[in-house]
Order: C-alpha cells, then structure tokens, then sequence
C-alpha cells in the first residue's frame, strides 16, 4: 500500500529558488510548477499526495483530485483555516498514519503530526526526493528512447504524462 503525503503547498514552494521565482512572478505558476513536479512523482512512485495551499484559487481548475493523475489531489484551505490546521486534522483522520507523510519545514506541524504517530518530512527533503525521481524518469525516459527510435512519443509515455501535456496545451492554447 502506498503512502499518504499530505504537503503544505507554499511552505515547499519557498524552499526551492526555482519555485519561489515563479510563485513571487505569478501565484499560479508557482502554484503550478510544483503540481508539475508533484504529478512526475505520482506517475513515478504511485504514492498519493494531497497539496494543501493557504487560501483560494484563482484558476479556473477546481480544487480536489487532479484529472489524469490517480492518488493527486490539490485542496484550498478555507479562510477560517490554515494548510497546517488542514494537515493536521488529515493526520488526526488517517486511518493508518504510519502510512501518512506530514511534508513541511514548519517545526511545530512536524511535532504535532509526529506526536500523532505520523511521518514527517522537511520539504527540502521532499525537494530532493522530486528531483531524484526526475532524474531517474529521464534515465528511464533515455533507455527507452535508445531502444524504441523508430517509435512515436505517443508510444513511449504514460497516459498520466498524456494527460499533462494535454491539459498544458489547452492553457497555452487559451493565452
């Protein structure tokens, strides 16, 4: 069985130069950037994840579970509430939390999820465990090219990265 992360969106965000230059430029396109991310590592390891994001959208793509990408979901904390009070009432919730992953750098979420018998993890770990995974996509992505060279891009990925690369089209596309 897979594991449950449960990411505190922004605080990920502001702990990757990359992903905070696109958030500071554009709220979306960060918010963005690390779905892109997210979504890899889905398709990559099958583990479920949950980004949690203080505040509402302003895209038009509804929060809950992302199209084309199983076990992804993409929640909007209410005003009333932070993404910490959200992650920490998941944790609460969780059915085996040895199974759930409390993704943040926030000291005190992590004491409280790990007090509850959740994992933690820092998200410059996380960072670095999304960069691992597309460096051994790509590795992945190599060999197969090596091997199919007469075959079609449609042929050689997934229809979760099929999906992706749909739904970007359709938004440049609509700019």
């Amino acid at each position: 069985m897979a594991n449950h992360y449960y990411i505190d969106g922004y605080n990920v965000i502001h702990k990757s130069a990359k992903l905070r230059s696109r958030l500071n430029a554009d709220l979306e396109a960060g918010r963005e950037a690390l779905l892109d991310l997210v979504v890899e590592f889905c398709g990559q390891t099958g583990e479920r994840v949950t980004i949690v994001f203080d505040g509402q959208s302003t895209h038009a793509d509804p929060p809950g579970p992302v199209p084309g990408v199983p076990g992804l979901e993409v929640v909007y904390a209410p005003g009333h509430l932070s993404a910490d009070a959200l992650i920490e009432r998941a944790v609460y919730q969780a059915k085996d939390r040895l199974r759930t992953v409390a993704v943040t750098s926030d000291h005190g979420i992590r004491d409280l999820c790990s007090g509850m018998g959740s994992l933690v993890m820092s998200a410059e770990n996380f960072l670095e465990t999304l960069r691992r995974t597309h460096t051994e996509n790509q590795g992945a992505a190599q060999r197969s090219t090596s091997q199919k060279t007469s075959s079609s891009l449609g042929e050689r990925i997934s229809s979760h990265e099929a999906d992706h690369l749909e739904r970007l089209k359709k938004r440049l596309e609509q700019k």
